[in-house]
């Protein structure tokens, strides 16, 4: 739209596994008819060779090459396995759809110099990576830039970024402390030094300068920033280790005890989002306070629902909108036989500053509805990804108001 727009409706989607299940959230969306524009956060598709992350599930059949992707020729069978899907094909055929990326797009946890899943007997990152992006523009409806406005008349402007492939630092692991000698004060030695690092950066200099510089001349009514992974900070909580069944693998109880000893350090779960990049994450709120932003950031990756205060320096800067996944498990994967709201009441009690809502084991998109008086999110819960239904379930609404900055109920 161009000019006074009174409402605009996003559907936001992000990590869709193929050998995990149906994408009943894209069919979902296809037949609604409020619906202006798709958002894809990332993680369209998954790199992973059959029987890897998705463990051999039935749905695994349909992902080519059945090996791990690396090359020009392998990107582009995994997009055309993905895309003869056919609720995704009905996604594309009824929307126009921005996609940002995320790391699956390449490899997993991907950063400027490599990534977790990428060996040296794979060949070169780089040339990995570009392969990688060849085939991202050969599919998907993106031009040539790597980050780029959006105008969306006088009502908001959309900022695409890119938090994975360009300019990331190597992330820190919870792993590299756990591994010494004495973890307690591996991790206290990092919350003072290297994690506080102003040179750690998720967008790099050059589009953290553009984003910086958008927000400043911004007049629209709305700022909506899409990023990769979650902005909000999220601490695990020391009864975490109880929500996983006895016979659980212990690499699950090990993720546990380290989000536990970072927390008591004071430090976030996951050092691969932008919790592991504090003065980057500082300077891009600070940029939208300076600009006196009604900022709206919109995420995926972590395959759960959120909805995050964002705080700078003690005042509000802006809200988060956290999506949940199309098809790859969250947390109840790993938490079976927990009730799914005693996890999610437990991080949320563990994380007061900034999170105001949690959601650990349904999949499905959020629904993001614009207007000048305010910014309404719905997650939207699929009944199922194990067959074909568009059958949901009751979803959650959040909201932010012109000029609070701060989350209410919808």
């Amino acid at each position: 739209p161009v000019g006074k727009t009174a409402k605009f409706n996003i559907a936001i989607f992000s990590c869709a596994n193929l050998g995990f299940g149906e994408f009943n959230a894209y069919g979902h969306a296809a037949a609604r008819d409020d619906i202006d524009m798709v958002l894809h956060m990332g993680d369209y598709i998954y790199e992973y060779g059959r029987g890897g992350y998705d463990g051999g599930a039935k749905f695994a059949e349909r992902i080519f090459p059945s090996d791990e992707i690396l090359n020009l020729a392998d990107y582009r069978l995994r997009y055309a396995s993905y895309r003869s899907d056919p609720q995704l094909q009905a996604l594309h055929a009824s929307f126009p759809v921005i996609p940002n990326t995320d790391d699956h797009e390449g490899a997993n946890d991907a950063w400027e110099g490599g990534a977790q899943n990428h060996t040296a007997d794979e060949g070169d990152w780089n040339a990995r990576r570009n392969a990688a992006m060849q085939v991202w523009r050969e599919w998907m409806p993106v031009g040539e830039l790597p980050w780029k406005t959006y105008e969306i008349g006088e009502l908001a402007t959309y900022y695409r970024t890119d938090t994975r492939m360009i300019a990331r630092s190597k992330p820190y692991a919870h792993s590299d402390f756990m591994r010494t000698a004495d973890p307690a004060k591996a991790f206290a030695e990092y919350r003072d030094g290297a994690w506080r690092d102003p040179s750690m950066t998720m967008l790099g200099s050059e589009q953290e300068s553009w984003l910086a510089r958008g927000f400043a001349r911004d007049n629209a009514v709305w700022t909506v920033l899409g990023s990769g992974t979650n902005m909000g900070y999220n601490s695990t909580p020391e009864q975490a280790l109880d929500w996983f069944p006895k016979d659980a693998p212990e690499r699950n109880r090990n993720y546990a005890r380290q989000g536990i000893a970072a927390a008591k350090a004071g430090l976030p779960y996951n050092l691969d989002n932008w919790g592991g990049y504090p003065a980057a994450r500082s300077r891009l709120l600070s940029a939208a306070q300076r600009a006196d932003a009604n900022l709206v950031v919109v995420t995926g990756d972590s395959h759960n629902g959120w909805a995050f205060d964002l705080p700078e320096g003690g005042k509000p800067a802006g809200v988060e909108f956290g999506g949940h996944s199309v098809s790859s498990p969250g947390f109840e994967s790993a938490t079976q036989g927990t009730d799914p709201l005693t996890v999610a009441r437990g991080l949320v009690d563990a994380n007061k500053a900034e999170l105001r809502w949690s959601d650990t084991s349904n999949r499905g998109y959020m629904h993001l509805s614009l207007t000048p008086q305010a910014a309404t999110n719905e997650w939207v819960f699929m009944d199922t990804v194990k067959t074909v239904s568009l059958g949901t379930k009751k979803g959650h609404k959040m909201k932010v108001r012109p000029g609070r900055k701060v989350l209410e109920s919808a």
